[in-house]
């Protein structure tokens, strides 16, 4: 996700994962691709700064559990991509998201979904 949003014309992307051989394969496919200088690969997602956007493609748990560490990084206007999940879990990010994001946009596809989440105003 980070390689495409970098293709996308992201000017600098912040990519993490606790698993080092998934950031060495992101480095080495951001090197193919020609985007590897607008990455910042980082194993501990502390060392990340605040970014306008936060893309995530985890389990419904842990994009749940992990909703406090993700607002260290987001600033007042930051928006939210959450991809692979199950349609059927759609109400679950409204339940654990809903009080401070909305849910603008909604795609899905052989009961997967993807959900883009604005701050409420």
């Amino acid at each position: 996700l980070g390689i495409a949003a970098a293709l996308l014309g992201a000017a600098h992307v912040w990519q993490t994962d606790i698993d080092p051989q998934a950031l060495t394969a992101s480095g080495e496919n951001a090197d193919k691709n020609g985007v590897r200088e607008r990455i910042t690969l980082c194993a501990d997602p502390n060392d990340a700064p605040q970014v306008d956007l936060l893309v995530a493609n985890i389990l419904l748990e842990p994009l749940c559990f992990l909703r406090p560490q993700f607002e260290k990084h987001l600033r007042a206007d930051s928006q939210l991509i959450f991809a692979g999940l199950l349609e059927r879990q759609e109400d679950r990010i409204r339940e654990t998201y809903g009080d401070a994001y909305t849910i603008t946009r909604a795609d899905s596809r052989d009961g997967w979904i993807l959900l883009h989440l604005r701050p409420n105003t």
